[in-house]
């Protein structure tokens, strides 16, 4: 038993999310279906590269860590570990997360109808700037 200076009060569910984990796991399974089995069925596909492949799974398990592991469970209480959380996944997490997925997925979903629409729509600096701030300081307040 802890202290109620500990984190293990909380418990081995709130502190790991395994439902969490599952669903990260899906994830990564669906990336190796998509990226290793069936890229043949994607136009200008090919096999995935090692280093993409070994990105993609460390980054999937760094968001496990920050958002299902007790970094999460320490930023509802602590806001410099909020401020960590936030900071890692949105400056590191997400920019390598692009160099992890193959080029010629993300050509392929964004040439689809419905999200080409939404892609010339958001990327607009002035539109994309103010939506990220609006939306950043609506979920901050």
């Amino acid at each position: 038993m802890g202290n109620l200076t500990s984190i293990s009060i909380f418990g081995f569910w709130a502190n790991w999310t395994p439902f969490f984990f599952v669903g990260v796991l899906c994830v990564i399974i669906l990336y190796f279906l998509i990226c290793g089995k069936w890229y043949k069925d994607i136009p200008g596909g090919r096999p995935l590269r090692k280093g993409e492949a070994t990105l993609f799974v460390i980054l999937m398990l760094t968001i496990y860590f920050l958002e299902g592991g007790p970094i999460d469970l320490l930023s509802h209480i602590i806001f410099s570990f909020h401020m960590l959380q936030m900071a890692l996944l949105f400056l590191i997490v997400v920019p390598l997360l692009y160099f992890a997925i193959p080029e010629y997925i993300i050509k392929y979903v964004e040439e689809l109808p419905v999200i080409n629409k939404i892609v010339k729509l958001f990327t607009k600096p002035i539109l994309a700037i103010f939506l990220f701030n609006g939306l950043f300081s609506v979920y901050h307040i």
